[in-house]
Order: C-alpha cells, then structure tokens, then sequence
C-alpha cells in the first residue's frame, strides 16, 4: 500500500508523477531504462497499480518495484521539468517546490 503519512492529495500526485515519467517525454526512450532503472511500460502498470503498490517490498521473494519507480520518477521529474515546463503544467498541477516537498515527506515517511 501507499505510504500511510500521505494525504489523498499528495498519493494522487505521486500518481501523476509516474504518469508524467510512463508518458510524457521528460526521458528520452533510448535512457529511460539508464535513468529508471525500469522500462517504460512497468513504470506504466506501476502507475495503473497506484496506490495499491507495496513500496516497501523487500523480501526475496517481492517483485514490485514500486518504490524505484516512484523513487526514480521523481527525482527524473525534478532534474529534467524545469527545461519542459509546459509538459510539466500538464501532468502535474502543482509548484515544483510542492512536488519536492511531497517527494520528502514520501521518501522519509512521515
């Protein structure tokens, strides 16, 4: 499940966010998986999944990738919006610096 100290707000522009990075053109085809460390179209069904993702999954046996894929969607989304504003505007409907903040407050879990 979604981290449990995010608002519905705040889960739904994590959503976005791995809709922006699955759909948008922030990366390049050729060094999505490089800068993802994931495909295209699992950072798509990770996004179609969300919320009902577990992050944390960590056993040997766990397949989601979620939390790199959130992870990873993010920190691209931050390095790279800023120079496709415009496509930013699109997908997510908040300020860089809620996005970040958002980012934190997922990363560090509270």
């Amino acid at each position: 499940m979604a981290s449990e100290s995010l608002t519905v707000p705040e889960s739904e522009i994590i959503k976005k966010t791995l809709l922006a990075i699955a759909h948008g053109s922030f990366i390049d085809d050729w060094e999505f998986g490089t800068l993802m460390g994931l495909s295209r179209e699992e950072v798509k069904e990770i996004a179609d999944r969300y919320p009902e993702v577990d992050e944390h999954d960590e056993s040997a046996t766990g397949c989601d990738d979620s939390w790199l894929a959130i992870n990873n969607s993010f920190a691209n989304l931050l390095e790279f919006s800023e120079e496709k504003e415009n496509e930013y505007r699109e997908y997510i409907p908040v300020s860089h610096a809620e996005l970040e903040a958002i980012y934190t407050k997922w990363k560090n879990g509270k």
